[in-house]
């Protein structure tokens, strides 16, 4: 029980993560290695750097934790449920379609977690 709720903390901050990533490329112009690029990266865009950063660093950090305390074969099928949280994520915020097809697999990938856990 308790490393299904830390895996979905971790996950979750690493679905947020991704979700603040895509908003970040949003306001990005076309990549390039110029300086222009990384000006409008990195000054313009400071802020959205930290929004995705800090989920991804918390995620890190507690990933590291449940490493330390639980049994990989256990706790990394669970990672599965990032794609849920952020499929659900990216409908909420990003107002991006969900399929039927999308949400049976998802339906799967929780049962899959559940049975991880049993």
């Amino acid at each position: 029980m308790r490393l299904g709720i830390l895996v979905i903390i971790q996950t979750l901050l690493l679905s947020a993560g991704n979700i603040f990533l895509k908003v970040l490329t949003i306001h990005l112009p076309k990549f390039s290695w110029n300086k222009e690029f990384f000006y409008v990266l990195i000054i313009k865009n400071w802020y959205r750097i930290w929004a995705f950063g800090i989920p991804f660093t918390a995620a890190a950090i507690l990933w590291i934790y449940i490493l330390k305390h639980f049994e990989v074969s256990k706790a990394y099928p669970l990672t599965a449920l990032s794609y849920v949280f952020g499929m659900i994520l990216a409908a909420i915020f990003l107002k991006e379609g969900i399929s039927a097809i999308q949400w049976l697999g998802a339906g799967m990938i929780i049962a899959g977690c559940f049975l991880i856990l049993s």
